[in-house]
């Protein structure tokens, strides 16, 4: 939460970068970035994923508010999320 700048800051020095920038630089348009680069999962022990609809249904859900993707390519991404293995 503290590198989407969702807390207050209380760190006094140092650096956090992601594709070569500075998250915590001043210059940084945070704004760009959060939701669309880098996001947060929350996940509340009692509200888990809805056990009514598929994962890949939610992750589409999802990418419909953060992107302009069309339905085709939402659904590809979820496959692909759900795919990928850091």
């Amino acid at each position: 939460m503290s590198v989407l700048r969702l807390l207050p800051e209380a760190i006094a020095e140092g650096k956090i970068y992601w594709n070569n920038f500075d998250l915590l630089s001043k210059d940084t348009d945070i704004r760009a970035i959060r939701g669309k680069k880098i996001s947060m999962i929350f996940q509340e022990p009692m509200m888990p994923l809805n056990p009514v609809y598929t994962v890949g249904e939610q992750i589409s859900e999802a990418l419909n508010h953060l992107t302009d993707l069309n339905v085709e390519k939402r659904i590809k991404s979820s496959r692909t999320a759900r795919t990928d293995r850091y």
